[in-house]
Order: structure tokens, then C-alpha cells, then sequence
């Protein structure tokens, strides 16, 4: 009788040196948490630490989609900051942007592959700017520390874009990673739901009981008192301008689940309720003003978001009087508060540094905190480089619009990202995000992402070839 052997494949070398790892770092976690006392924050930075190593050793496909899916992931990690000095830290955004983009290169180079390493006319003369900006602000004596803290913000733009530009090749790509957006905002909405019904369990989270929950944001007038929940878990109020980000999109998918079916519908209305309600507990003026002037633009290029424009309108005359009034601060100042007027004096400030140094700023840092993105633009890195940005922003803004004119799978998308991208500009101008690689890099991956919806648009009736053929395609 014929014997029946079946192959058998031995096992590589990589294999069982990372089964090996993986088996002692589980047998080692339980004892280390015992004796170090490790928290959720540590095991966190620990488990990234990992997984970052294994885009350094192991460049593969599957871990290159997988480093991908994960940087996405810790846009939601807020001030989760890994401190090297008291002014200096990095994020693991940051981290892995920078891992992906070097794993990526280094790829190509063994593989004798060619890749795409132009870069837009507007990221090149930034990235100038910035350089210059160090300059300036060495010779101004500020210390080093703060300098790299805010230039490595604008320089992490570069691997950001390459990351997006090689590691999203096809239409599915670039729709699986606008899709992820969607968790990252409700998950952080949630945090902020959690503070406000359940502040005892966000500071058991947190591991400080001490910290406070929910915050009373006194006016000047006789106006109530409107409670803002501080995302503590997050690590700031600002947490409403991610959710801000990603809330576009959330939008187009809520609009396309009509399109499918009732599960759909209910899912994608839950998840914008959520990050609707993140929003308005973060209390930020400037959030609700980006709101609605996302609305209106969105309504222009999307007639279906006129659905929204009508929720929204309806839904204003049973929000309380301390939204009504904190709305109108800005305009009333019976309803103003500390903050507004702190945030006039710093613009003042740094407006007039602008004036003074109107060519190339007084650099990184110099300006401090100025709650203007572009005035600390402009008072840091000049009047040229100011227009550069604002230019950049308003150019993409034309190409969305022309986009999303369109009948074309990319349209919708680019109807959402148009009208993100002009709640933004209204942030820009009276906020602060720059200062914060937590809050810039997923501005980067929304840049990024527009011009790789131009990109695939364009090429819809052309194969796509990746860049990098053993990286490439399905995320």
C-alpha cells in the first residue's frame, strides 16, 4: 500500500525567534506588574514599544499594513507624551510615523524598487521655513529644548505625508483608512460621555482620583455656569478638535448608510450622535463656530448634508441657555469670560512680533503659547511663511470643492474634507493646536489624505502599481 505523506513546512528561523520573544515577554509581564507596579499608561507605551520594534525587524506586508492600522490608531492616545526633558516629548504618532517612513525606504533600497519622493511646493517651502525658524530662534538664545519641541511638529509632517502617500495605494486603502477615523472619534467622544455621567469611573481610569472630571466655566455676567468635562483620561479639553477632525467623514458615512441598510443607519447615527455630544461637552466656542461653518460648506457641495443642516437647526431651541450664552460670548461680551480676554492679549502680543520681525519671525518658541495658530505662525516663522500655510490650506480647500463637484466615488469624500478642512481654517485662527504633535499629526494625515483622494481619482481608470511591490496594497 502507497503510503500518504503530507508536506510538511518547517518553520523559518524569523518565526521562532518571534514566537520565542512573544513567549517570554508573556511570561515576564505578569511577575513585572507585580513588582513594578505598572499602570495602564506604562503597559500601553510598552505594548507600542513592541510593536514598533517589529516594524524595525520585521518589514513585512502584513506589518507594514499593520503598523499603519496602529498609527491611526494612537491619534487617540491625546497626552499619552513620553517626556525627555520638561519642555521636550514625543508621541507615539510621531514615533511610528517615523518608523513607517524609514521601514518603507529601507524596503525599497533592498528591493531595488523605485519610490515616489516628491514632495507638494507648499510642504517643501514650509519645511524651510521651519529649518530657518531653528536659526532664528538659536540666535535669539531661546533654550534648544522648546525649539525642537515645536519644530519636530511641522518636520513630522514630512514622514506623515510619505506614509500615506506610499502606504495607501488603492481606493480600498484610502477608504479602510478614512474608515478607522470613525472608532478613533467615538472612542475619544466616549471618554468625554464618560467624564460627564460617570466621573467617578474616569478617575478610577485615569488612576488619580484626585482629578476632576468636569470643569465650570464661569462668565463675567449673570450667565450660568457651563460644565465642561475634561477628557482626563485623554489628557485635555481638546480632545473635541480630534473628534472635530474625523467628524466629516463620520458624517458621509452616516449619510451613505441611507444607501444600505437600517444595522448601518443605526450604527453611523449612534457614532455621530456620540461625537456630537464629545463636541458640545468640550465647551470650546471655536469648536461649535468650526461646526457650523462646516455645516454650511458642507450643505454647498453635498445636498444630501442638508439632512444634517436641518437636525442641527431644529435641535438648537432645546439645548440649554448656558450653550446659548457661551455661544455668544465672543459677540456679547456680558457673557465673556477670563479666558476670551487672555486669549485677545496673547494674539496682541504676538501680533506685534509679527510686525517686528515681518520676514522670518522671532523662530521656534518665541512667541509662547499664542491660542492663534496663524498669528504663532506668523510671529514665529514670518509674514512668508504664514501665506505659504494659509495658501496651502485654501488651495486644498479649491481642490476638495472641484472634487466634490463631481459624480465620482471620491466626491462625497471630498465634500467632507472640504468642509473639515474649513472648520479648521476657523480653528487656525482662533485656537491653539500647533504647539501639540497629539493635535497636529492627524492634521497632517487629513492633508495627506486629500491629496492621495486627487491622486487615486485621477487614476481610477489606470492599474495601480505599488510603489513598493512586498508592501503594498491590501491595508
Amino acid at each position: 500500500m502507497r503510503r500518504l505523506e503530507l508536506p510538511l513546512e518547517l518553520p523559518s528561523l524569523r518565526m521562532i525567534l518571534v514566537v520565542t520573544i512573544v513567549l517570554l515577554v508573556a511570561l515576564g509581564m505578569g511577575p513585572s506588574i507585580l513588582v513594578l507596579h505598572l499602570g495602564f499608561r506604562e503597559l500601553a507605551i510598552f505594548t507600542l514599544a513592541i510593536l514598533m520594534g517589529l516594524l524595525i525587524f520585521i518589514p513585512s506586508k502584513s506589518v507594514m499594513r499593520l503598523g499603519f492600522v496602529l498609527w491611526i490608531l494612537t491619534f487617540a492616545l491625546g497626552w499619552r507624551t513620553i517626556h525627555l526633558t520638561s519642555n521636550l516629548n514625543i508621541h507615539p504618532a510621531e514615533v511610528l510615523a517615523v518608523l513607517l517612513f524609514v521601514a518603507v525606504l529601507a524596503r525599497s533600497i533592498v528591493s531595488r524598487s523605485n519610490l515616489d519622493l516628491s514632495l507638494p511646493i507648499p510642504i517643501l517651502l514650509l519645511m524651510v521655513f521651519s529649518i530657518l525658524g531653528v536659526f532664528t530662534a538659536l540666535a535669539r538664545g531661546t533654550a534648544l529644548d522648546l525649539i525642537l519641541q515645536e519644530f519636530k511638529i511641522f518636520a513630522v509632517l514630512v514622514p506623515s505625508y510619505y506614509v500615506v502617500k506610499w502606504l495607501v495605494v488603492t481606493r480600498k486603502d484610502w477608504e479602510r483608512a478614512a474608515l478607522l477615523t470613525v472608532p478613533v472619534a467615538v472612542y475619544v467622544s466616549g471618554l468625554g460621555l464618560m467624564d460627564y455621567f460617570a466621573p467617578n469611573l474616569s478617575q478610577a481610569i485615569s488612576g488619580d482620583p484626585s482629578v476632576v472630571a468636569l470643569y465650570q466655566a464661569e462668565s463675567y455676567g449673570a450667565a450660568p455656569a457651563f460644565a465642561r468635562v475634561g477628557f482626563i483620561f485623554y489628557g485635555n479639553f481638546m480632545a473635541g478638535f480630534l473628534i472635530f477632525m474625523f467628524f466629516g467623514l463620520s458624517v458621509y458615512f452616516f449619510l451613505q448608510s441611507f444607501r444600505k441598510n437600517a444595522v448601518a443607519q443605526a450604527i453611523t447615527g449612534f457614532a455621530l450622535l456620540v461625537e456630537v455630544a464629545g463636541m458640545y461637552l468640550s465647551g470650546y466656542r471655536g469648536l461649535w463656530y468650526a461646526v457650523g461653518a462646516f455645516l454650511v460648506a458642507y450643505a454647498v457641495v453635498q445636498r444630501r448634508a442638508w439632512l444634517v443642516v436641518g437636525v442641527a437647526i431644529v435641535s438648537l431651541p432645546v439645548l440649554p441657555a448656558q450653550f446659548r450664552d457661551r455661544f455668544q460670548s465672543l459677540f456679547n461680551l456680558q457673557y465673556a469670560d477670563s479666558s476670551q480676554f487672555d486669549r485677545i492679549f496673547r494674539a496682541t502680543q504676538a501680533f506685534k512680533l509679527m510686525i517686528q520681525s515681518p520676514l522670518t519671525g522671532v523662530g521656534w518658541a518665541g512667541s509662547g503659547y499664542v491660542h492663534s495658530d496663524l498669528i504663532q505662525i506668523g510671529a514665529n516663522l514670518g509674514i512668508p511663511a504664514l501665506m505659504v500655510f494659509v495658501l496651502w490650506i485654501l488651495n486644498l480647500i479649491w481642490q476638495m470643492f472641484r472634487l466634490g463637484q463631481q459624480r465620482r466615488w471620491a466626491s462625497g469624500y471630498a465634500g467632507a474634507l472640504l468642509a473639515t478642512l474649513c472648520g479648521l481654517m476657523l480653528v487656525f485662527a482662533g485656537e491653539g493646536l500647533i504647539v501639540w504633535q497629539q493635535m497636529m499629526i492627524p492634521v497632517w494625515f487629513l492633508l495627506a489624505m486629500c491629496y492621495k483622494l486627487i491622486e487615486l481619482d485621477d487614476k481610477e481608470t489606470e492599474p495601480i502599481v505599488s510603489p513598493v511591490p512586498e508592501i503594498a496594497s491590501d491595508m
